[in-house]
């Protein structure tokens, strides 16, 4: 075999005088394409799964605050409604005291205007 024929043959390992073709190490390159940070299935799917994770935490502590607004929010009503009714009880029983010292105040001033009168009568 000629030198010519080992540099054409099918055989695809390269000749000791064929040039080497993109397979020379140039530190530089190898450098720089190690420098690089690629991230790996496994690190992306832990970052996704740690997404999610997160996610999910956020999304349960925002049902678990809402679960809480809304007990919150029941009991405020609650209180506010028997707060409510023990006003509009404290009401009636002060209108109805009220109206009772109104009549005794009727009853009373009557009885100043016939002492006023006996008084008048017992001067003249």
């Amino acid at each position: 075999m000629t030198m010519a024929e080992a540099n054409v043959s099918p055989d695809t390992s390269p000749s000791p005088d064929a040039p080497q073709q993109q397979q020379e190490h140039h530190p530089n390159i190898v450098e720089a394409s190690s420098s690089r940070k690629r991230p790996t299935p496994s690190s992306s799917t832990t970052t996704n799964d740690t997404n999610i994770t997160n996610m999910e935490d956020e999304a349960e502590k925002l049902a678990a605050r809402r679960e809480a607004n809304r007990i919150h929010a029941f009991k405020s009503r609650q209180r506010s409604k028997a707060l409510l009714q023990e006003l509009q009880r404290t009401v009636e029983l002060l209108s109805g005291e009220k109206s009772e010292l109104e009549r005794e105040n009727a009853v009373l001033r009557a009885q100043v205007d016939v002492l006023q009168q006996q008084n008048l009568a017992l001067t003249q």
